[in-house]
């Protein structure tokens, strides 16, 4: 349960009553997001899914984009520099965090998921946890590099 109060002009309100407001003005002030499964890729939230915009982003190669078991819904965007294998969607929960395994192809990979709350606020590319992913991939390069040698 999460206790942050927002500050609006009638005073402090929770995220439990003001989520109980935006279903009463249902659709009307409904979070819009950008969603990958989405044939126009821009949706209004359903209710149960209104609280986060969420772009997750991994390091995969474009080839193995989408084609693993874990994340079949994930898309090659090239509109990212250097294109970027990510999965755009609504959420009711999201937590900012990068998680790393071993891919199908034996090397680390990691994923990363950013939450936003403005409407169609998951469209950008997070430079920051970007930059972090391009550090972390050079890394690997190197490591698998020297391990060759």
């Amino acid at each position: 349960f999460v206790s942050t109060i927002l500050y609006l002009s009638s005073g402090p309100k929770s995220v439990t009553s003001q989520f109980e407001e935006s279903l009463e003005r249902y659709p009307q002030d409904a979070l819009s997001c950008y969603a990958t499964t989405a044939p126009q890729k821009e949706i209004i939230c359903p209710q149960d899914r209104m609280t986060y915009c969420v772009k997750e982003f991994m390091n995969s190669s474009r080839r193995e984009c989408g084609s693993t078991r874990e994340f079949p819904n994930d898309v090659w965007d090239v509109k990212e520099p250097g294109g970027l294998c990510v999965y755009r969607k609504c959420s009711a929960t999201c937590q900012n965090e990068t998680r790393s395994f071993i891919g199908r192809d034996g090397l680390i990979n990691s994923r990363t998921s950013v939450c936003c709350e403005k409407t169609l606020c998951n469209d950008g590319f997070s430079y920051e946890r970007g930059k972090a992913v391009i550090l972390f991939q050079i890394c690997v390069l190197v490591a698998i590099l020297i391990i060759e040698l």
